[in-house]
């Protein structure tokens, strides 16, 4: 008996090994993002898979790689300076004109965050603790309770500028 328990044994051990390096390295909710690319699941990393300080390196693992702002980039720099002004615990880390921002797609919308040197800065989880997709009835993108087809610039879902992260609802094609 105890010949056969070594082999089996054995067996067991080389068959959990292949299953546990069969495993996506990435989270069930990174996987999903990465195939659908839906906002739930990319506010979800951002609630709590990902966090201020994190490197870009590390986001990108999770997320996938990020659009830069280019052309857009000093208007949301200036709004976000004002903000900063207006409300500094919301901006602990500022506005510096050497930060990069860049931007993640999901399926009804774009998240853009702020990277200094190569890291995460001003992100607050809690800013992507609930979703609110948009939607689009008869060609009208919006939100619950929002009246103009219009897209407007939300950063962290506080309307204008008040966070580093923004949102904008993409327009149907």
């Amino acid at each position: 008996m105890k010949q056969a328990a070594l082999p089996v044994l054995v067996l067991l051990v080389v068959v959990t090994l292949a299953v546990v390096a069969a495993l996506p390295s990435a989270s069930v909710e990174a996987d999903h993002y990465h195939r659908f690319r839906d906002g739930k699941s990319l506010y979800t990393l951002l609630s709590g898979s990902i966090g201020r300080g994190y490197s870009l390196q590390d986001v990108e693992e999770l997320i996938g790689s990020g659009i830069p702002l280019t052309e857009e980039v000093e208007k949301y720099r200036a709004s976000l300076r004002e903000s900063a002004q207006w409300q500094p615990d919301s901006y602990p880390d500022g506005v510096q004109d050497a930060d990069v921002f860049l931007t993640w797609s999901a399926s009804d919308q774009e998240v853009t965050l702020q990277f200094r040197n190569g890291f995460l800065v001003n992100h607050d989880p809690v800013d992507f603790a609930e979703y609110q997709p948009a939607f689009d009835v008869a060609g009208q993108t919006g939100r619950e309770n929002e009246d103009t087809a219009e897209p407007r610039l939300t950063i962290a879902g506080r309307g204008n500028a008040n966070r580093q992260v923004i949102h904008r609802q993409k327009m149907p094609d």
